[in-house]
């Protein structure tokens, strides 16, 4: 029996050693196991902490963009008051180029209506003249044939 004892003892030997292996090795999973829900956990915290980071870039990028769409459409708005302003004031120097001409050529008009004006009047008084030396001799003219023919009247008599 003592064998048997022996055999039997060494069997719950086995078997209670088997028992705290498998023990331990059930400990270890559970460890492991806890240890890979706490990394899991750790990793989705940090996933969850890294997609609201993104979502924050995200939308930090939209308004960055909004703000930049803002300015392009303000410096195309400025772009085209700009070419208004310059081609408004293109017209303005050509109508005041314009006007500048209009004004030495009403200058240059009025100067020959003056110059016409003075030698119309200089050809009226040099007519006016004529005239007055035209009658003055006929005056002269009929003075002298009234003395001609009173000298004749007088020769007659």
């Amino acid at each position: 029996m003592n064998v048997e004892t022996k055999k039997l003892e060494k069997e719950h030997s086995e078997v209670g050693q088997n028992l705290f292996a498998e023990q331990q090795r059930v400990r270890n999973f559970k460890k492991q196991i806890t240890k890979l829900t706490a990394e899991e956990e750790e990793t989705k915290k940090r996933r969850t902490q890294s997609e609201e980071e993104l979502k924050k870039t995200i939308e930090q990028l939209r308004e960055e963009e909004a703000e930049v769409l803002a300015r392009k459409n303000a410096l195309f708005k400025a772009q085209e008051d700009y070419n208004d302003l310059r081609f408004a004031l293109q017209k303005a120097q050509e109508h005041t180029v314009n006007l500048e001409n209009a004004i030495k050529q009403q200058q240059r008009q009025q100067q020959q209506q003056r110059q016409q004006q003075q030698q119309q009047q200089e050809q009226q008084r040099q007519q006016k003249q004529d005239q007055q030396q035209q009658q003055q001799q006929q005056e002269e003219e009929q003075e002298q044939e009234e003395e001609e023919q009173q000298q004749q009247k007088q020769k007659q008599q």
